[in-house]
Order: structure tokens, then sequence, then C-alpha cells
């Protein structure tokens, strides 16, 4: 079985025009793993018995800027080499499968709903 994960980034004009999905399909036999890996990242950046929860998120942008649970961390290259670790977690060429979809909303029709449209990709 394959579960799926999406998340989405809406539009924000001028400086960002597109709605974007994301998302990742992962073969359910190595979630288990997957959780494992993540858990001992939680512990490396957050403490011991930390695990997985609200305030040990993992989101890209609040990583990169160093914001919410990344604050602490002000160090560029230690932040980076977080999202590196992440995306090593996630590299199982034969288990999870990538999903990008890109929308240029001022090209869709209007009355069009972006969300349906990108969810339909």
């Amino acid at each position: 079985m394959l579960i799926a994960y999406f998340d989405e980034v809406k539009p924000s004009l001028p400086d960002q025009p597109y709605y974007w999905l994301g998302g990742l399909v992962i073969d359910d036999e190595i979630i288990p793993d997957i959780e494992k890996e993540i858990n001992a990242l939680a512990v490396k950046c957050f403490g011991a018995n930390s695990g997985i929860s609200k305030q040990t998120e993992f989101h890209a942008t609040d990583i990169a800027s160093g914001k919410k649970n990344f604050k602490k961390l002000t160090n560029p290259s230690k932040r980076f080499d977080i999202i590196k670790e992440l995306v090593k977690i996630y590299d199982k060429p034969d288990k999870v499968y990538r999903v990008t979809v890109r929308l240029d909303v001022s090209k869709l029709y209007s009355g069009t709903n972006e969300e349906e449209m990108a969810l339909m990709y």
C-alpha cells in the first residue's frame, strides 16, 4: 500500500505567482524505518526523548530561515545540514515517490479552483 502526504504553497502576488502542490508517496513497508530516522534526527536537533511533536516539526522554510523550532540555531550552515539529512531520509528511489505540481494561476480560466485543479494532476 502507498501512503501519500501533500502540502501546498498558495500564490502570493507579485513575488510568488504559482500555486504549488508537493508530496511524498511512500510504500507503507518502509514507514517504520523512516519514522525511526526522523526520530533520530529530532533527538539530534532537539535533545534526548524529544521525538516528533509540534515542538519538533521539520518545516524547510523554518529550518532555512531559522524561525520557530529552529530560531536557536543561528548558524545557516548547520540548518542546511539538517535539510540535507532530511533529504537523505527520503532518498529511497524504489520506495518513496515525489510529486510536484506548479500552476500559474494567471493562466487559469476565471472561476477555476486552483486547489482542485492541482489535485487533479
